[in-house]
């Protein structure tokens, strides 16, 4: 009996002692740690990195730039040379079909107040339609 109770108690003293203080130390040395971690940190991060930049494609130049605006303001005074002769006095839009070079809008009135607009390029075919409420 004696034999037992020895053994845990020399086994309980003996973890004890074996405890010590837990220490941090910091790895990134923007935090404290060591600078030979840096490059270490940045080729772990590199490799987790799966983000890759837009093609040279979508790059414009300054002059690209210019070109895409202007056209979009020219565009925006054309629709709205194009829309003042849609509306009637009221402001609703009246059924009609307009061309303007190659493209061709279609008005027509839907049930419930409501007006679909179809765009069609004459060249391809292509159309493009949308419902707004009059």
């Amino acid at each position: 009996m004696r034999t037992p109770l020895l053994c845990l108690g020399l086994t309980c003293v003996a973890l004890t002692a074996q405890a010590n203080q837990l220490n941090y130390t910091p790895v990134n040395p923007m935090f404290g740690g060591s600078p030979l971690n840096g490059s270490w940190l940045q080729s772990m991060a590199s490799a987790e990195n799966l983000y890759t930049g837009p093609s040279v494609s979508y790059i414009q130049t300054p002059l690209q730039q210019f070109n895409a605006a202007l056209q979009g303001a020219i565009t925006a005074k054309i629709v709205g040379a194009i829309t003042k002769g849609l509306t009637d006095a009221n402001g609703n839009l009246v059924p009609q079909t307009v061309t303007m070079g190659n493209y061709s809008v279609v008005i027509s009135n839907l049930p419930n107040n409501q007006v679909q607009i179809t765009t069609t390029d004459t060249t391809t075919g292509a159309s493009s339609s949308f419902t707004v409420y009059n």
